[in-house]
C-alpha cells in the first residue's frame, strides 16, 4: 500500500515492519512510526466491509451500521471477516532523518536518564526504538532515532544523545518505504543478558517503542473499541530459537514470561487505573499474542484488553456473532452467554 499511495505524495499510518498486512494491524489499534502526527492507525479508518458470522456482508462507517464500525476499529477480529477498508491518507515527505546510536551497558542509566527527558518535550514527528539485540560483536544497545525532517531539523532535536558520547552513531535519510519497515530499564537488560547468554535463545530481543502518543491520548477511550488510550511504552519482546533443535514454542514462552515478569515488575507502582493496569499486564493487543488465545479460556485477558468498552462489544456480539464463530482473538463473550456482564 504505501509504495502505491506514495506515488501521490500520502501514505496512511502503518506499521513499522513491511510485512505485516494493513487491515490486521489497524483493527488490534494500529501503532506506526507516523502515529505521533496523525494518531492510531484505528483513528484513520473511514469504512469498512465485513463478512458477518452468517454469511452476509455489510457496510459499516459513522452512518451504517455505527455500532459495528466502532467495534471492529480495535475489537480485532472478532465480529467477521474485514474484506475491505477506506483509510485517511495524509501528505508525507519522501524521506525521514534516522540515526543509530549503540551504547554499552555501563551508559544505559544515563541514555534511559536522556531519553525520559526527552519524551517530556518530544515532537509529534519523531520517535525511537530502545532495542537489546544481538550485534555482530555481540549484546548490543541500540538505540534508533527517527524524524519526519530533514537531516539538519534531524541532528539538531537529537544533538542531546550525540552530546552522552556513544560508542557509534549512523545518521542517515532513509525513504519513508523504508523507515516504515525498520521493524525488519537495566533488570530488564541484565535478565535479557542471561537469555541470550544461555546459547539456544541467542537471537531474542526486546524492543522498547518510543513513540510519541499525545494525539492517541487526545482521542476519549469510549471513541472506539480500542482502549488503551494512555502515555505508555509499548514493549515487544520476541524469543528466537533454532529450528534445528530440540526446543518447542513452549521454550519461547518461557523466556518471554521471564522478561516480561521483570518488565512488570519495574513498571509495578508507578501508576494505577483499569486501563493503566491493561497496559501493564496484556500491552499491546497486536503484540500479545500468548494473551490473545488464552483469552479463549481465561476471559479476564479480554476484559483487561478492552477495559471499561468490554460490555458495550458484549452487546454488539451478541448482535452480529452470538455462537462466537469468530473467537480467536482476545475473544468476546456475547452478552446473553452465562457469567457474561
Amino acid at each position: 500500500m504505501i509504495k502505491e499511495t506514495f506515488k501521490y505524495g500520502l501514505a496512511g499510518v502503518t506499521g513499522n515492519c513491511g510485512q505485516v498486512g494493513v487491515v490486521g494491524h489497524l483493527i488490534g489499534g494500529g501503532y506506526g512510526i507516523s502515529i505521533g502526527e496523525h494518531g492510531l492507525a484505528v483513528d484513520n479508518v473511514l469504512s469498512a466491509k465485513v463478512v458477518l458470522a452468517d454469511g452476509s456482508i455489510v457496510s459499516t462507517s459513522e452512518s451504517e451500521n455505527s455500532d459495528l464500525f466502532w467495534a471492529i476499529r480495535g475489537g480485532g477480529s472478532n465480529f467477521g471477516v474485514i474484506t475491505e477498508v477506506q483509510i485517511k491518507l495524509h501528505e508525507q515527505r519522501p524521506d525521514a532523518y534516522v540515526c543509530d546510536f549503540i551504547w554499552t551497558r555501563e551508559q544505559l542509566p544515563l541514555l534511559v536518564k536522556e531519553i525520559n527527558k526527552w519524551r517530556e518535550t518530544q515532537a509529534v514527528d519523531e520517535m525511537g526504538l530502545l532495542m537489546f539485540c544481538k550485534g555482530p560483536q555481540g549484546p548490543t544497545i541500540l538505540l534508533i532515532l527517527i524524524k519526519n525532517a530533514d537531516q539538519a531539523a534531524g541532528e539538531a532535536s537529537f544533538k542531546r544523545f550525540a552530546d552522552l558520547n556513544p560508542i557509534a552513531q549512523v545518521p542517515k535519510q532513509v525513504p519513508w518505504e523504508q523507515v516504515c519497515a525498520l521493524g525488519d530499564q537495566f533488570k530488564t537488560y541484565d535478565e535479557w543478558l542471561n537469555v541470550v547468554t544461555e546459547g539456544a535463545a541467542s537471537n531474542t530481543a526486546v524492543m522498547y517503542e518510543l513513540y510519541c502518543t499525545s494525539k492517541v491520548s487526545q482521542v476519549p477511550v469510549d471513541a472506539t473499541a480500542y482502549a488503551c488510550r494512555i502515555s505508555h511504552l509499548p514493549v515487544l519482546i520476541a524469543a528466537f530459537y533454532p529450528s534445528d533443535g530440540n526446543y518447542t514454542d513452549e521454550h519461547a514462552k518461557q523466556v518471554t514470561r521471564r522478561l516480561k515478569a521483570v518488565i512488570e515488575t519495574e513498571l509495578s507502582g508507578q501508576s494505577e487505573g483499569s486501563v493503566t493496569k491493561q497496559a501493564h499486564i496484556c500491552g499491546y493487543p497486536n503484540y500479545a499474542d500468548q494473551f490473545a488465545t488464552e483469552s479463549s479460556i481465561n476471559e479476564d485477558y479480554s476484559r483487561l484488553t478492552f477495559g471499561p468498552n468490554y460490555g458495550r462489544l458484549q452487546q454488539i456480539k451478541k448482535k452480529y456473532d452470538p455462537t462466537m464463530l469468530f473467537n480467536k482473538w482476545f475473544s468476546i463473550r456475547p452478552a446473553d452467554i452465562k457469567g457474561a456482564a
